[in-house]
């Protein structure tokens, strides 16, 4: 097995399964009474994206009920399933606006994503992405929305 790359790395599957949560600070004002348009994830990869070429995975993003560490419980109700190619360099893009809308308004969700790969443990692919501690390349999520109409208050 490949070994464990260090804290500035982010990678995926593997022997042990590996996940990834990736947790993000929203403004108040933007939770309470906005909507997510669109929302897009971008990773950035450390090298070519490991795999076989005739052994393709899918990127899976979900949101968390609550954050609680690595045993977080993912929120069933929206899944992202995205293509990873193998040996792909460029920063990679996800619309994830289903997992994101859940954090909105009262009761929202906490604002962490939970990423995997699918099928879980039945591909041999590893991508490895930069972390938030890497010097570039960090995940980056781009948020478009739109806040709620006040009449008569410009």
């Amino acid at each position: 097995p490949p070994p464990v790359p260090g804290p500035e790395v982010l990678y995926l599957g593997g022997r042990s399964g590996s996940r990834i949560i990736l947790r993000f600070r929203l403004p108040a004002f933007i939770r309470d009474s906005s909507t997510v348009i669109r929302a897009t994830l971008e990773l950035t990869p450390v090298g070519p994206l490991k795999g076989l070429p005739n052994d393709p995975a899918e990127l899976q993003t979900r949101a968390v009920l609550i954050d609680v560490g690595a045993k977080s419980p993912a929120f069933a109700g929206t899944v992202g399933l995205y293509l990873l190619r193998t040996e792909v360099t460029e920063v990679q893009s996800f619309e994830v606006r289903g997992p994101v809308s859940t954090w909105f308004g009262p009761g929202g969700l906490t604002p962490t994503l939970l990423l995997g790969l699918a099928p879980e443990g039945g591909t041999f692919s590893r991508p490895e992405f930069f972390s938030s501690l890497a010097p570039a390349g960090a995940p980056r999520l781009r948020l478009t929305y739109a806040t709620s109409a006040r009449p008569g208050f410009p």
